[in-house]
């Protein structure tokens, strides 16, 4: 009796399939994963501007509790930037605009958020 030697592999029919297969997969989700940095910065963009919306918040919250006293009086979109911890702007992003609306800007994008600030000049905190 002959003893029959299968070898274990696969076809080159078979190993193209598999190629082609992915090279669809491949195009079909591309285009999703190139278009994640767009959104990452806009989505960064407007986390610098809710930060900033919520150190003047607090800002003006602790001007009403405490009357005054040491805080930091902000009356410019400028002026809020103080607020944030190190006291200045994330490297990269501009912030304009006249209170009550400012805006944050990607300097490299041109990606704009804006945010409403809450002046301390209103509650007379000077």
């Amino acid at each position: 009796m002959k003893k029959v030697c299968s070898r274990g592999g696969f076809t080159l029919i078979e190993l193209v399939m598999v190629i082609v297969i992915l090279g669809i997969l491949t195009a079909a989700a591309l285009p999703r994963f190139l278009d994640l940095s767009g959104n990452a910065q806009t989505t960064a963009t407007e986390a610098v501007a809710a930060s900033l919306s919520s150190a003047s918040s607090m800002n003006a919250a602790a001007c009403k509790v405490k009357n005054g006293g040491a805080l930091p009086s902000i009356t410019t979109c400028g002026g809020a930037v103080a607020l944030l911890e190190g006291g200045a702007a994330p490297n990269g992003y501009a912030i304009g605009g006249t209170a009550p609306s400012c805006t944050v800007t990607h300097t490299a994008t041109s990606t704009v958020a804006t945010w409403p600030m809450v002046s301390t000049a209103a509650i007379a905190c000077l």
